[in-house]
């Protein structure tokens, strides 16, 4: 009996040990199935999102291109900074020509109140001067200035003598005129004939 019993046991303790051997098995196997599928997976999307050898040609093309465009906007950026530049120039010289404008608009205005000013001081005097003087020629506020006093009086006086001359010479002239005109009356009255009558006098006359 307890040699019969002997190998029972140990067949029964390989075949248990061989069985959770083989469950271990079949577990690696399961995961290395998915391992492989995940594999599969990860392949075909590679595979379909490869590019093809145009599409990779064309890439490198436009790689290429980089670095003429990098040279483009370096250029754009100093022809910026050199258009920067200028634009506050052109500023500098508006902002002085507005204010020499200014400067000028001020002074014209500041002639314009003087000569107001000049032609207000000439009224005045040519209204404060007498009638009489009227006939004296008017001068300008320079000539004013310069002239003297004693120079403006003779001048003032003998542009009053002068209407005075004038008037007394056309009365003399008419004076002439009508002694003239009655010594041709009386040279008239002498010629004429003492002894003529009108002809109804003499028909009367001749009447018998």
């Amino acid at each position: 009996m307890s040699t019969t019993a002997e190998p029972s046991l140990l067949s029964q303790g390989f075949s248990s040990q061989i069985t959770t051997l083989l469950k271990g098995l079949k577990q690696q196997l399961k995961q290395l199935e998915h391992d492989q599928q995940t594999l599969s997976d990860g392949i075909t999307e590679a595979v379909s999102a490869a590019i093809s050898e145009e599409e990779l040609a064309d890439i490198k093309a436009n790689m290429a291109k980089v670095a003429v465009y990098h040279t483009k906007i370096l250029s754009l950026q100093s022809t910026m900074t050199m258009l920067t530049a200028r634009s506050k120039q052109l500023q500098f010289k508006a902002d002085k020509l507005k204010s020499t404008k200014e400067h000028y608009l001020s002074q014209v205005d500041e002639i314009r109140r003087m000569e107001q000013a000049k032609d207000q001081d000439i009224a005045a005097k040519v209204t404060s001067l007498s009638p009489s003087s009227s006939y004296s020629p008017l001068k300008t506020s320079v000539e004013m200035d310069d002239d003297d006093q004693s120079e403006t009086m003779p001048e003032i006086s003998k542009s009053m003598t002068m209407p005075v001359i004038s008037k007394a010479k056309t009365l003399t002239k008419t004076k002439t005129k009508k002694k003239k005109l009655r010594v041709r009356e009386v040279e008239i009255g002498e010629d004429a004939s003492p002894a003529w009558v009108p002809k109804s006098a003499q028909r009367e006359t001749t009447r018998p």
